[in-house]
């Protein structure tokens, strides 16, 4: 050979280099914090958990009833 080595993959070029910062420096590379995620993901999350424990109860032909506090309070006074 001649000094040379022959190799199949292409060297990066300074344009794609220049391309990869300027779009890290547009998206931060932090994480949201975790309220936001909670958040999001109870904001996501809940409405599917309701209609599948209401779907559950409609199965076995109950109605979903759910204790609230003022609930729970009258309860626990009645018996006192």
């Amino acid at each position: 050979m001649n000094g040379k080595t022959v190799s199949n993959q292409k060297k990066s070029t300074v344009r794609h280099t220049r391309a990869i910062q300027r779009d890290r420096t547009r998206r931060p590379l932090t994480a949201p914090p975790a309220e936001q995620v909670k958040a999001r993901l109870k904001e996501l999350l809940l409405p599917a958990i309701q209609a599948k424990e209401e779907q559950a109860y409609s199965d076995f032909g109950v109605r979903a009833r759910k204790l609230t506090l003022t609930v729970i309070m009258a309860f626990v006074l009645s018996l006192i």
